[in-house]
């Protein structure tokens, strides 16, 4: 696995410091999930791997820190990784995995640094010579992988599942992804697997959805009704989230826009959350008051946010844009604001998938956005949907 870095070799999307960064604590309370713990990596045999994998809005992140925060009060060594596109490339990969085991002491990769800017790489040696530092080294630790459904290219998996299955008996690793991730191994040579918390296991029990409630609204639920909730939102977390907030009082639900119109990802967050609504399985009278919710939130952030031009605009915005958006555009773009999904919006207009994404990239495009989150807000505050 040798070759050499050319002019051209793609650079990461983010900065190292970024990729390896822990991430912020989510603001507001957070619901310890006490029920989920994290063994020592010796307690599980050959493969110390703990895969937490389910869609966006299960709290992987959330718990991932969790652990780290548990594991970091024991002065037990800890590091973070966020994979994301720039890692398709080997050497930038190994670029930021070293500097993210330089973490837990800065001695480690010395020489798996020096060969990486030799010229020629021959990435499995700088490999071998990073796990020959942690053999050395003989530390408990543990490595938290965030995002690893993001890694495409067979070079990189390769060099991620050789290390994890080589990785000494010291070094656990717990990993978030959306999907099964091809970085890891399915089984060691001894057969062992990894530990696995897919969506089911992930999704908040009745006792956690009751504690939810009542600690964001300080409002107790009958068990009765705390079950249906649970039962309608599947247990996940970015749902039962807006759910809580349905329940707010005017007085506080004006105080959480505000704190949402502060931050630049407001209004995408709120709008994240009826995505992932979008994408369950819930009632019409749930989905319809989660939509009202939604409404009413975006409103007081807009209104917060005052001259902000990216979420606010004067009447005549909506010529601004570059070419206007087709009566079908239109009607894809309401679609998606009031959190249908893809199959679904292509079934109610009587078009393929195909025709639907082409439709999307053109919205998109016209709209100079990136995605369906920013494509809802840039509409709403052009007066296009809503």
């Amino acid at each position: 696995m040798k070759t050499t870095r050319s002019e051209n070799t793609a650079r990461p999307l983010v900065s190292i410091t970024a990729k390896i960064e822990t991430p912020p604590r989510p603001e507001g309370k957070v619901l310890p999930r006490s029920r989920f713990t994290l063994p020592h990596p010796i307690d599980q045999g050959d493969c110390p791997v703990t895969l937490l994998v389910a869609p966006a809005g299960y709290g992987k992140s959330t718990l991932l820190r969790q652990w780290k925060d548990e594991l970091d009060r024991k002065q037990v060594a800890t590091a973070w990784f966020n994979f994301d596109a720039g890692d398709n490339d080997p050497a930038c990969f190994l670029e930021a995995w070293i500097a993210c085991f330089q973490r837990l002491d800065p001695r480690l990769g010395r020489d798996a640094q020096a060969l990486l800017t030799s010229g020629s790489l021959d990435f499995v040696l700088v490999i071998d010579s990073l796990l020959a530092d942690l053999r050395g080294w003989d530390r408990s630790s543990y490595l938290f992988l965030d995002d690893a459904h993001g890694v495409s290219n067979l070079q990189t998996q390769r060099l991620i599942t050789d290390f994890i299955l080589r990785a000494p008996a010291c070094l656990g690793f717990a990993v978030g992804s959306r999907a099964m991730p091809t970085i890891l191994p399915p089984c060691t040579a001894t057969g062992e697997k990894p530990r696995i918390l897919d969506a089911k296991a992930l999704a908040f029990d009745l006792s956690e959805t009751a504690r939810l409630i009542e600690e964001s609204n300080r409002l107790s639920l009958p068990e009765e009704l705390a079950e249906s909730v649970r039962r309608e939102t599947e247990g996940c977390a970015a749902v039962l989230r807006l759910v809580a907030l349905a329940l707010r009082q005017e007085q506080e639900m004006e105080e959480f826009a505000s704190k949402l119109g502060r931050r630049s990802d407001g209004s995408a967050q709120v709008i994240q959350y009826a995505d992932y609504a979008g994408s369950k399985k819930i009632s019409p009278k749930l989905e319809e008051a989660l939509r009202r919710i939604l409404d009413q939130v975006l409103a007081r952030i807009a209104r917060v946010k005052g001259e902000n031009a990216e979420f606010t605009a004067s009447p005549g915005a909506a010529v601004a844009l570059i070419e206007p958006l087709t009566r079908r555009e239109l009607e894809i773009l309401g679609a998606i604001y009031s959190a249908q999904n893809y199959p679904a919006i292509a079934r109610s207009l009587f078009i393929s998938m195909h025709t639907l994404k082409w439709h999307l990239q053109n919205i998109y495009g016209k709209l100079g956005v990136p995605n369906r989150t920013a494509a809802v807000v840039k509409g709403k505050a052009l007066g296009l949907i809503g």
